[in-house]
């Protein structure tokens, strides 16, 4: 199961003990990992589009909150 979301105050706090340890990659790493990530997934993304499963309509569903 995946981790629980955290919300702004729990996610800051994060950040700060990660700036605090040393921890807290650049933003040129981060930009990196998400490239990385983005070529991986992106192909699969969009071949499950292409697919379809008939209940892509193509715009996006109205948010829940």
């Amino acid at each position: 199961m995946s981790e629980p979301k955290l919300g702004p105050t729990q996610f800051k706090a994060e950040v700060e003990k990660l700036q605090r340890e040393g921890r807290m990659p650049s933003l040129e790493r981060l930009l990196e990992v998400v490239a990385e990530v983005r070529e991986i997934y992106r192909p699969k993304i969009l071949a499950a589009r292409k697919k379809g499963d008939g209940q892509d309509s193509g715009t996006v569903p109205p948010c829940l909150w």
